[in-house]
């Protein structure tokens, strides 16, 4: 009974914005306990350092990214 009659004291525009602080810390603490690898798999990094990228592939990728854009446009 007495969480209700707080509710009714406290307006929703405080209580939007500990929530939201509440769920972040409790976002971090996961991230806190979560394990995370130290580093990259090496399998994961042979792969990535086997696929060289030349500035011919990058200038592609761009015109490319510029003509979706200008489909998405239309």
């Amino acid at each position: 009974m007495t969480s209700t009659v707080i509710k009714r004291k406290v307006p929703t525009l405080v209580w939007l914005p500990v929530g939201y602080l509440l769920l972040a810390a409790i976002h971090a603490l996961l991230l806190q306990l979560l394990p995370v690898p130290a580093v990259m798999p090496a399998e994961l990094a042979v792969t990535l350092q086997q696929q060289p990228v030349t500035l011919a592939d990058i200038e592609q990728s761009v015109e490319r990214l510029v003509q979706l854009k200008k489909l998405a446009d239309l």
